[in-house]
């Protein structure tokens, strides 16, 4: 994650102001196994995921498996509404409802910059859930 925020900020910056995309949306999905760097501890990439929300209106979604997704996602500095927990099998599902959030808030900010990113909603955290 470090490395991919940084390059693509980097990445960004050196583009011309009529260059840069209006939005940055990150979306993490994870097995829930684990993928230890050597290079970024969890609160660099926190303080990386914090100050590209804060400063430039980067939005996140963590979805992960065989874990607590918003509170990993939350310790990672992703939006608790903006993390999910899907079941073992489901990440389809879990890959449509993120989808679908993301289309949704391009379609919002097409009629109001201003809007935010929905959270996942009650439903699509059921249909995640085991059964």
């Amino acid at each position: 994650m470090g490395k991919l925020i940084t390059d693509t900020a980097a990445e960004i910056n050196a583009l011309a102001e009529d260059d840069k995309p209006g939005t940055v949306i990150v979306a993490i999905m994870t097995d829930g196994m684990e993928n230890a760097s050597r290079e970024w501890r969890r609160p660099d990439i926190k303080a990386l995921v914090e100050q590209q929300t804060n400063d430039n209106g980067w939005e996140f979604l963590y979805m992960g498996t065989d874990q607590d997704a918003v509170e990993v996602g939350k310790g990672l500095g992703v939006k608790d509404g903006q993390a999910i927990t899907y079941a073992r099998g489901k990440s389809r599902e879990a890959m449509l409802a993120a989808s679908g959030n993301v289309r949704g808030y391009r379609n919002a900010k097409l009629l109001n910059p201003a809007a935010a990113m929905p959270e996942f909603t009650a439903e699509q955290r059921a249909q995640l859930a085991d059964e």
